[in-house]
């Protein structure tokens, strides 16, 4: 079982390191998730994966934001770089850069990064067909979840275990995006959800409904093993070096056997060097989160000293022979394990007097101090009968250890990279498509009324009579089957055992592993959480079977216009009207907060400290409930802008509205109108 620690500087690597993690993950100046940790330059970069292949530790560097398509080649050269200077694998998110990199590097590592959401067998699978080699899950899946998937599975699995939880699930969280412009797909994350927020009511100073307690697995290792997971991932790269020490020691005492009192003090630990409150096992063994939950840590001098006297990084032995003979080039001869280095330095001068031990001894002396080289000096010969300088005896020592250190770190050619990389088959669409994504029986009716080419009824939404109702919209418009961004392992098969494919014309999917089962339908949609950031990205999931794809809501016109010149625009939707989705809830607060039975399968509110008021619903015709969303505070509306993008697909979203402004909505793309309703935002089209 793998120790995977995280890294945001080179001291906290050191500390990962030092404290006997067998793997590390950070990530470099761009294209990574945590942008706002120190993170590396090129420089340290190479200086970091030098450091983890000498002392026998993985890195695993972070490539796992989304990803334009301007920015897809610069990308590409820098995961050459990163293969070139020997990173041992890379977590990527993005599909389309995942596309290039397999194709072009295709002896690298990839692992699929948690912002994927993969939360089930089948999202697995599909992972392992396109070329990933590892995948790391979501947080929400419950324990026995994770031993299913490991039983039916050859693929390697890594899950957290410890640190800080998204409230939402990952790689569907747009709440900093769209209400920040700081987008957590895009690494500058703001964490909205650790301000102040209440249901149904303004928040008070103790009330944060989104803030999550952290995890802590620290008395379940065994459990995960025998789950099968493989890695076990610390969250934490944005956390000071004392906290990464603290807490890769202590799963390194438990993977390695600790007792229960060790593990109690080392828990004790944790907590004092970092907590919220308090700890939970999350999802693993059921929902056991708990929000309203403040960072108060304090840890004492004396605990970060007794921390911080754990690290120690590990040294290789190397065994020196200096020969040194008059008139001839001194000689520094070097064995570190399998590794021998010979390197030749200034010609020996004649003796003012003849060399004796003391003489010797300095030679010794001075080849011994090795400083922060990561050797240590074993057994040291000298043969000499002539005078070698001190500066040269540094200069050969140095020029030895440099030799040795390049030796033990690992260099690689890539492959060529071609310099354009863009696709060409963009054009735009004739016949355009009005998709209705509707909550509510009502919505559906008028948005039939209203003639859309499309409704999707939103999964959880509706109970089985109303499906029955909607059966007449299949004489004009396809009915569409709208699925949540993830449902677990038993609600996804109490909605396979409910739903009939043969009642619906086709299914709107938000998850990669939602694909299989959508091959039953006779058309298959992509929704916004798929996150197409690039033409890459679309083209991948339209060749996995994927017709029609509703690009992310985080792109602006001109980046949805490069999509659109290498993509057919009749392939391609836009969300034109509605709320975002700014979470996605497997923690519900409606619950925790008011409950239950006071829920009424209705719309309640959160309100933020500023007093913006963000619906927020549960999905009402599926017990028990399989995810709650968050709604944005203000609708999208982006028909004035439509004039900025080509001909394409539309997409409306209704959630609070009422029938008058699902006629209205849909009627104003039909005419051409290009008028926003009041109370609304343009979203990233003003960006």
């Amino acid at each position: 079982m793998e120790l995977l620690s995280p890294a945001g500087s080179f001291s906290a690597l050191c500390t990962a390191i030092g404290c006997g993690a067998d793997a590390v993950y950070f990530g470099g100046s761009l294209f990574n998730a945590r942008l706002n940790a120190k993170n590396f330059d090129r420089d340290e970069m190479i200086k970091a994966l030098d450091l983890c292949r000498f002392c026998g530790v993985k890195s695993y560097i972070t490539m796992n934001t989304l990803t334009h398509d301007r920015d897809l080649a610069p990308a590409l050269q820098y995961a050459s770089f990163l293969y070139e200077h020997g990173a041992d694998a890379l977590i990527i998110q993005d599909l389309g850069l995942f596309s290039l990199i397999h194709k072009h590097i295709p002896d690298f590592e990839l692992h699929a990064s948690t912002q994927m959401g993969i939360s089930d067998l089948d999202g697995v699978r599909e992972c392992e067909k396109i070329g990933y080699s590892r995948v790391v899950l979501s947080r929400e899946l419950s324990l026995s979840d994770i031993s299913y998937i490991t039983q039916n599975s050859t693929m390697p699995i890594e899950v957290f275990v410890h640190g800080a939880m998204c409230m939402s699930f990952s790689g569907g969280c747009l709440f900093s995006s769209m209400v920040g412009s700081r987008s957590g797909n895009c690494g500058s994350c703001a964490q909205p959800c650790r301000k102040y927020a209440a249901i149904d009511h303004m928040p008070d100073k103790n009330e944060l409904a989104l803030s999550l307690a952290d995890m802590c697995m620290l008395y379940h290792v065994d459990d995960l093993r025998k789950a099968g997971v493989m890695s076990l991932k610390i969250e934490g790269r944005m956390k000071k070096p004392e906290y990464i020490a603290a807490v890769t020691h202590a799963y390194r005492r438990a993977i390695d056997g600790a007792g229960k009192d060790e593990l109690s003090e080392l828990s004790d630990e944790l907590y004092s060097v970092f907590n919220r409150g308090a700890f939970s096992t999350g999802y693993y063994f059921s929902d056991s989160c708990k929000t309203d939950r403040i960072a108060t840590s304090a840890p004492s001098d004396a605990l970060i000293n007794k921390i911080n006297a754990r690290v120690h990084i590990p040294e290789k032995t190397v065994d020196f022979a200096l020969t040194a003979h008059t008139g001839e080039k001194a000689l520094l001869s070097a064995v570190c394990e399998n590794v021998k280095v010979s390197i030749g330095g200034a010609v020996v001068q004649v003796p003012n007097k003849p060399i004796d031990d003391a003489a010797v001894n300095r030679a010794k002396q001075q080849i011994e101090k090795l400083g922060d080289t990561h050797f240590r000096a074993g057994s040291i010969t000298v043969d000499m009968d002539g005078f070698l300088p001190v500066s040269a005896i540094n200069d050969l020592r140095r020029a030895v250890t440099l030799a040795l250190g390049n030796a033990f770190a690992l260099r690689r050619t890539a492959p060529y990279l071609p310099t354009d990389i863009s696709l060409t088959d963009g054009q735009e669409a004739e016949n355009t498509r009005i998709i209705a994504h509707c909550t509510t029986l009502s919505q559906a009716e008028a948005a039939f009324a209203s003639g859309v080419d499309d409704i999707i009824a939103e999964y959880g939404s509706f109970a089985k009579d109303d499906i029955a109702k909607l059966q007449k919209v299949r004489e004009k418009s396809r009915l569409i089957l709208g699925l949540p961004i993830a449902l677990m392992k038993d609600n996804s098969e109490r909605m396979k055992n409910n739903i009939s494919p043969d009642d619906f014309d086709g299914i709107e999917i938000n998850n990669l592993g939602q694909l299989e089962y959508a091959r039953r339908f006779p058309h298959i949609y992509g929704g916004y959480h798929m996150n197409v950031f690039n033409a890459h990205t679309a083209k991948l999931l339209l060749d996995m079977g994927i017709e029609m794809l509703t690009l992310s809501v985080e792109l602006n016109p001109a980046q949805v216009r490069d999509i659109q010149g290498a993509v057919p625009s009749e392939k391609l939707a836009l969300h034109t009207y509605g709320r975002v989705v700014l979470m996605n809830l497997y923690h519900c607060p409606i619950k925790e907060h008011i409950g239950c039975d006071r829920c009424k399968a209705r719309f309640h509110t959160l309100y933020d400290a500023e007093g913006r008021a963000f619906p927020i619903k549960g999905m009402s015709a599926v017990s028990p409930c399989a995810v709650t969303r968050l709604y944005n505070c203000y609708p999208t509306d982006i028909l004035p802008k439509l004039d900025k993008v080509g001909r394409m697909n539309y997409s409306l979203v209704f959630t609070t509205e009422d029938e008058k402004t699902v006629k209205d909505r849909i009627e104003a793309v039909k005419s051409g109108r290009r008028d926003a309703l009041p109370d609304t935002t343009r979203g990233y089209f003003n960006r």
